[in-house]
């Protein structure tokens, strides 16, 4: 299976505050590769860490009440997601290029 999912920012201060949130829209609509998605991210050069699994979400608020963490100044903030079928999970999109977010 192949196919790509669009990552774009919805909200998104100009800087974000400190400790505050950004909006990340990974899906407008339920893709050809299903309605399911994960959702993951990374803080700088970390480890690629899990945010939303298996999600039939379409956006997030990235940072709200710290999860999957807190938002905070200076920092650069990757998120990137895939979409999955629910017929066959085991069957996925590719990774989407990441949205950049520079705290």
């Amino acid at each position: 299976m192949d196919g790509e999912v669009a990552v774009t920012p919805i909200v998104l201060a100009n800087p974000p505050p400190p400790k505050g949130t950004f909006g990340a829209a990974w899906a407008l609509d339920i893709t050809r590769t299903g309605k399911s998605f994960d959702v993951r991210y990374r803080v700088g050069t970390g480890r690629w860490r899990p945010w939303k699994d298996d999600t039939e979400m379409q956006d997030a608020l990235f940072g709200k009440g710290g999860q999957p963490v807190g938002v905070e100044p200076s920092r650069i903030y990757r998120v990137q997601a895939r979409s999955q079928k629910l017929s066959n999970p085991a069957k996925h999109s590719r990774w989407s290029p990441p949205l950049v977010v520079r705290t």
